[in-house]
């Protein structure tokens, strides 16, 4: 709740969530913590703390190089993880920083092809995900994650004028 009304309270909570959870095997809500921790900055516009953050919550649940931000991990870590849908709200929320430093730096258009290169990620996440569940209520949940990742790719590819990714996605 403090991160959504924009409170500062909410990051000393994360972290001392964060403390709590050091030196367990509980990746997810790592991860989760991590991931909160990246909006609320992001938020302040403040992007590098924001990629750190999204890159510790995708490497709680697939370990990757996580050094540069523009780095990812591969298709075979994302199959290899038991947290698909966790792994793709990282993705998305990382393709949305990108956008951001994006639509505040117009002129770079690198901004947008790290957005486009991970939203394609996240595609593939979701259509793994959605061949191996044969669930009708989890089909259309990765269904309505797919459009946020297929908007958000379009709006990108147009952005750079890259008219085969918004084709593609």
């Amino acid at each position: 709740l403090y991160l959504i009304e924009g409170q500062k309270d909410a990051k000393l909570y994360f972290n001392n969530a964060l403390k709590y959870k050091e030196g367990t095997n509980d990746t997810l809500n790592i991860s989760t913590l991590n991931k909160n921790l990246s909006r609320y900055y992001l938020n302040l516009k403040e992007y590098d703390k924001s990629f750190i953050h999204i890159q510790n919550s995708l490497d709680a649940l697939a370990p990757f190089n996580s050094d540069k931000f523009e780095n990812l991990p591969t298709k075979i870590e994302l199959l290899y993880s038991k947290s698909k849908l966790y792994l793709c709200a990282s993705l998305i929320e990382k393709a949305k920083i990108w956008v951001e430093l994006a639509e505040n730096n117009p002129n770079n258009k690198t901004y947008y092809t790290e957005a486009i290169k991970t939203l394609k990620l996240a595609d593939y996440l979701v259509d793994q995900s959605r061949l191996e569940s044969n669930e009708t209520q989890s089909k259309l949940f990765w269904r309505k994650t797919a459009t946020e990742i297929y908007v958000n790719g379009v709006s990108a590819s147009i952005a750079t004028n890259n008219i085969e990714d918004a084709f593609y996605f």
